[in-house]
């Protein structure tokens, strides 16, 4: 397990449970909340790590057209962006817009949008 600050650390605790209980969905879930608790910190390989994880779960698991995987995508927009990897970042962004419109998810399209703007200004 990655080490965790204090505001992640019932996410830690909850991560052993739902392994145990074999809620599959909640993983899921969880590994995306830790890897945005270390996000929101600039803790940007554990990020990647739980964010990574979460994606990989989430594929095997919910298909390719879950909504949850628009969160993930974003976040990893993010921690790519944050470590200057623009390919990268707007690949993710783009596959989390898409996902966000598809699943209807208006809130998180307008920061998915608002970070592909944020990304061309940067870029110039």
């Amino acid at each position: 397990m990655i080490p965790c600050p204090p505001n992640c650390f019932y996410l830690q605790q909850a991560l052993p449970l739902a392994q145990q209980l074999n809620e599959q969905e909640t993983l899921g879930t969880v590994l995306n909340n830790l890897g945005s608790a270390h996000k929101s910190l600039k803790h940007w390989p554990q990020a990647e790590q739980y964010l990574q994880q979460s994606l990989a779960h989430n594929l095997r698991v919910q298909g390719d057209g879950a909504s949850v995987l628009a969160y993930t995508y974003f976040h990893l927009a993010g921690v790519a962006h944050a470590q200057s990897q623009s390919a990268r970042a707007r690949e993710y962004a783009q596959k989390s817009l898409a996902l966000a419109e598809r699943n209807k998810l208006a809130e998180l399209r307008k920061e998915v949008e608002a970070l592909l703007r944020e990304m061309t200004r940067d870029k110039k």
